[in-house]
């Protein structure tokens, strides 16, 4: 839930040390219509942007080089992180009937598979979520994903 913290109250410096990413977040061709992404580099810099109704979203002051990219939404949130989503978009998400559950693995750094390589300037990543899916042996497992071509 800091990572929300983090995507509330980043709005990136505009240095020439970050970059600016843009894109759309989807769950099976569908829009994620609320959430975050946040990106993760090194020295526990990071930025986030909130997702719009239509699943996109624009990200600034993103640090530059390899990062690791989460996604969240109002279905993994708890309560605090929630009402702080609500705040920030001025809008309730409680009991939305668009509010898209994506496998928890999207929310961790190290589990995602999504990564980018951010360079100075503007740049687009779109994010196609992959549900999870019964593996051979009936457990659980989802494919990793990366940009869209």
């Amino acid at each position: 839930m800091a990572l929300l913290a983090i995507a509330l109250a980043s709005t990136g410096c505009g240095d020439s040390d970050s970059g600016r990413v843009s894109g759309k977040v989807r769950l099976n061709d569908a829009p994620v219509p609320a959430g975050t992404v946040t990106f993760h580099g090194e020295n526990n810099r990071s930025a986030s942007a909130l997702l719009d109704a239509d699943g996109t979203y624009t990200a600034t002051g993103v640090p530059l080089g390899a990062v690791k990219v989460t996604v969240t939404t109002p279905a993994q949130m708890g309560e605090k992180a929630k009402k702080a989503l609500e705040k920030a978009r001025n809008v309730s998400i409680q009991g939305r009937s668009d509010a898209v559950e994506i496998p928890a693995r999207y929310g961790r750094p190290e589990q995602s598979g999504l990564q980018l390589t951010v360079t100075s300037g503007r740049q687009t990543f779109d994010i196609d979520l992959v549900p999870e899916s019964p593996g051979a042996d009936g457990t659980r497992e989802g494919r990793k994903n990366g940009p869209r071509k």
